[in-house]
């Protein structure tokens, strides 16, 4: 099995230098995703970064895909807060509501500090599931998306597997 570490300050690069001083200073995470992606054979390759004050998103999509027009996209997400998971997912919940009243929420698992959650959406054309870790700074989340005419049992149960050995470590990049 093949682990890949994601660590959000390597991504600094990307985004460019801010100084403390900056309405733009994006805070280094205490924490970083550890998961098993390199168990799906399919490559992937980021295609969308944002990173501000308050939070981190990286999306990726299998090489050949891009971010406006994929059937697969996995995505790793820090919002900086002192929110409670819980509280947190309530919030989430409610953008997702907003955005397709009638999509189909489901609590999977809960843990003392992770909650794993799948939605379906007609609205959105994707399954997709998703975990919320607690992490000291703010909550990660890691989330597999699919449309929903592209949906595999198989790749599901792949990429559930994949989201539920994901943990957090401390980051080796924060001294």
């Amino acid at each position: 099995m093949k682990s890949i570490l994601v660590i959000f300050p390597l991504l600094f690069i990307a985004i460019g230098c801010v100084t403390t001083h900056s309405k733009s200073f994006i805070p280094t995470p205490d924490q970083a995703i550890s998961m098993k992606m390199g168990d799906d054979p399919i490559k992937w390759e980021m295609d969308h970064l944002d990173a501000g004050p308050t939070g981190f998103i990286a999306e990726f999509v299998p090489i050949g895909q891009t971010i406006n027009a994929w059937k697969e996209m996995v995505s790793q997400q820090i919002t900086f807060t002192g929110d409670s998971n819980s509280k947190h997912i309530a919030n989430w919940k409610d953008m997702i509501t907003q955005g397709d009243p009638k999509v189909v929420i489901i609590q999977i698992a809960t843990d003392s500090a992770s909650t794993t959650v799948s939605y379906q959406s007609q609205a959105f054309n994707e399954y997709s599931l998703r975990r919320f870790i607690q992490g000291s700074d703010g909550i990660y989340a890691f989330a597999y998306h699919v449309r929903l005419d592209e949906m595999d049992e198989a790749r599901v149960k792949l990429w559930s597997d994949i989201i539920t050995d994901s943990k957090l470590i401390k980051n080796p990049q924060k001294r």
